[in-house]
């Protein structure tokens, strides 16, 4: 039987994420902004509410390690850097 290619692409997502400080620290030494993010990964969903990251897949078992959930208003820009072939039978 014939492999059939079904592309995956590989995205730099930039997205925001709530900042935290620990421990006892002057209010005046409080951050105030949020965290800017920068994440890499293959991307395999992006819909209205979310954008969904994997770091590594096994296309022989079909699991994946390392999933990022990331909500959609907090994304700033998604770029695309390359795109990998998935081969199922």
């Amino acid at each position: 039987m014939s492999k059939q290619a079904e592309r995956m692409d590989v995205v730099i997502v930039r997205w925001v994420d709530s900042s935290l400080q620990n421990g006892w620290q002057n209010l005046s030494e409080l951050k105030k902004e949020w965290a800017e993010i920068v994440s890499a990964g293959i991307l395999v969903k992006k819909d209205k509410r979310v954008v969904v990251l994997i770091q590594s897949y096994d296309e022989g078992n079909e699991c994946f390690a390392e999933g990022l959930v990331i909500p959609r208003c907090a994304v700033r820009g998604i770029e695309k850097i390359a795109e990998v072939k998935k081969y199922n039978d």
